[in-house]
């Protein structure tokens, strides 16, 4: 947690906070959250629930992925997006998500096939049919 915090990201203090309270454990139907772990300890994490921002049932949402900086540039948070993907296209048609305004996070999840998207204030990238025509 000190680690993102530091790096100007509050998503892991959420994803507790989150978890500690049960407002979001990934436990809904048709989400759920990957860790990724090295040695006995986790260096990478993510998941994906419905989306909660857009009245959508079949959009879900990528939240909270994040890597150890250590551990970057190992293909960790691909992989981890790539599971989170693959289970999301099972119950979803479109997965979105929403990063800071980030180059490096721009241009990896741009890689990895999502879209920049600049129609929904909530959403900044895309995987799957396009929400601009929502």
């Amino acid at each position: 947690m000190v680690e993102s915090r530091l790096q100007g990201y509050r998503m892991i203090d959420r994803l507790v906070r989150e978890w500690r309270t049960g407002e979001n454990c990934f436990s809904k139907p048709n989400e759920a959250f990957f860790g990724y772990t090295e040695k006995g300890s986790v260096v990478g994490l993510g998941g994906i629930n419905e989306e909660p921002y857009l009245p959508v049932p079949e959009y879900g949402r990528i939240r909270h992925l994040y890597v150890l900086k250590a551990w970057r540039g190992r293909g960790i948070g691909t992989e981890i997006l790539g599971r989170i993907v693959e289970f999301g296209l099972q119950h979803y048609t479109v997965i979105t998500l929403r990063t800071p305004s980030n180059a490096s996070a721009d241009a990896f999840y741009e890689r990895n096939g999502f879209v920049r998207n600049s129609s929904l204030d909530t959403v900044t990238h895309v995987y799957g049919q396009s929400v601009a025509s929502e």
